[in-house]
């Protein structure tokens, strides 16, 4: 028996303003007042409205599943409710995983799971690595989180293909072992950039899915905006591919947490890592300068920035919540229970005390525990994924700064804002015109307006 998934990976680059979590209006997504009411409308509701969602395999970002619950509420239950299996998590951040700590992996990851838990009423069976970006390390934490199954492209892995998509089995360093699904990168490639040029569901399924002769699953994996946004209208391809043509081509339409029910592992693999779809040169593009991109001297000095911030941040937490009877990190994996109002802060913190907390002890550790949160989204790989100096997005990982640097002087009393803004002083446009600095400050003086 041949077998089908096309899965959708839906996300959209931060808009929202850290303080406010309002969306500011962009003349690029005119008439909509900004991208992610652009892209609901060319995208999320069309495929939502068509039933899309019902037959395809599935994430969407945290942040988008919160912005849709709030400004289009039928989207947003659509979307939920099309889940049969055929969901699964994400980061709650779109952050490159193999560039974090391992305990910033766990929270990235435990963080990702009690946001779908709570969309979708479930665990999730499997999560998706934002840009594929794995390591050895990154499976291995996966599989401490009890996630199943990931996605990776066949560039990704060493081994034999011998079973189509899978699933294969993974064995960390640790001893644990997790899924994997193995996507056809040239056909989902042609999909990603070759959409409009295909012909239409019907001819697609005749030239690249009725001659394959392997019985097993294909799997088809691309950004879920490719379906109406970056091709405008192609969301009918996807709806006559699901529901018609792949039937008729002789496959199976199946989501991955039922195949993977069905069909355990049967071959072995072992990943290379670090490695993305989006770099041919493992995760560097993310770094620093890469061939995969113009070059980019920027990236490299404000991550070093953001690290260094991160790095003084995450000390007074840990001492800080040590102090009050907290293990730090623990605290922090579950403390999504809090940002997505599951339970109210306080509580949150007493029941994971060794002791009754003063008041003192619970403001103080809770003002740093929303540092933390706004520390972890400074690393959205949207940030660093183009080479253009002083975008929004690049706005946006300093404004989350500028919150950090806040919340810990509000908590403190310590004022890390020089040593940042010395480093920052050192992440210039490619002129050397402009620095990174100068962006902090009218950031910092628009939030005290």
């Amino acid at each position: 028996m041949k077998y089908l998934c096309v899965h959708g990976h839906f996300s959209l680059p931060p808009r929202q303003d850290p303080l406010t979590g309002e969306l500011s209006r962009e003349a690029d997504a005119a008439p909509f007042r900004n991208l992610y009411e652009q892209v609901t409308a060319d995208c999320y509701r069309p495929n939502a409205v068509l039933g899309n969602f019902d037959l395809m395999s599935f994430d969407v970002a945290p942040t988008l599943l919160n912005w849709l619950e709030a400004r289009d509420a039928a989207t947003y239950s659509r979307v939920f409710s099309a889940d049969r299996g055929n969901a699964i998590a994400t980061t709650y951040h779109h952050v490159i995983l193999p560039l974090l700590s391992r305990r910033d992996k766990v929270t990235q990851i435990a963080w990702g799971l009690q946001a779908f838990e709570c969309c979708f009423g479930r665990k999730a069976d499997g999560l998706w690595l934002p840009d594929m970006a794995v390591d050895a390390e990154t499976l291995d934490a996966l599989a401490e989180c009890g996630v199943g199954f990931t996605l990776l492209s066949s560039e990704q892995v060493q081994g034999s293909l011998t079973f189509g998509a899978g699933p294969y089995r993974v064995r960390t360093a640790s001893g644990r072992e997790i899924a994997i699904f193995v996507r056809d990168r040239a056909l989902s490639n042609k999909i990603s950039f070759e959409l409009n040029w295909l012909g239409g569901a019907g001819m697609f399924a005749a030239r690249h899915l009725a001659p394959r002769a392997d019985d097993g699953l294909l799997l088809i994996a691309t950004d879920g905006e490719t379906y109406g946004h970056h091709h405008p209208g192609e969301e009918m391809f996807l709806r006559y591919l699901l529901h018609q043509e792949a039937p008729h081509a002789g496959y199976q339409v199946s989501p991955l947490s039922g195949f993977l029910r069905d069909h355990p592992p049967q071959g072995e693999l072992t990943v290379v890592g670090p490695s993305s779809w989006s770099c041919s040169h493992g995760v560097q593009r993310w770094q620093c300068e890469c061939e995969c991109a113009s070059p980019a001297a920027w990236k490299a000095p404000l991550r070093e920035a953001l690290v260094r911030l991160a790095d003084v941040a995450d000390a007074i937490y840990e001492c800080e919540a040590r102090e009050a009877g907290l293990d730090p990190w623990l605290v922090r994996h579950g403390y999504a229970d809090v940002l997505l109002n599951r339970v109210i802060g306080p509580a949150y913190l007493a029941g994971r005390a060794e002791h009754v907390l003063t008041r003192q002890d619970e403001d103080r550790v809770s003002t740093l525990l929303s540092a933390q949160f706004y520390r972890q989204a400074m690393f959205t790989s949207y940030a660093f994924f183009g080479t253009e100096f002083g975008t929004r997005e690049m706005r946006n990982v300093l404004a989350n700064a500028a919150c950090v640097v806040g919340l810990v002087a509000q908590a403190t009393g310590e004022d890390l804002s020089d040593t940042l803004r010395r480093d920052l002083a050192l992440v210039t446009d490619p002129r050397g015109e402009h620095t990174a600095m100068e962006i902090y400050t009218e950031i910092v003086k628009a939030q005290r307006t």
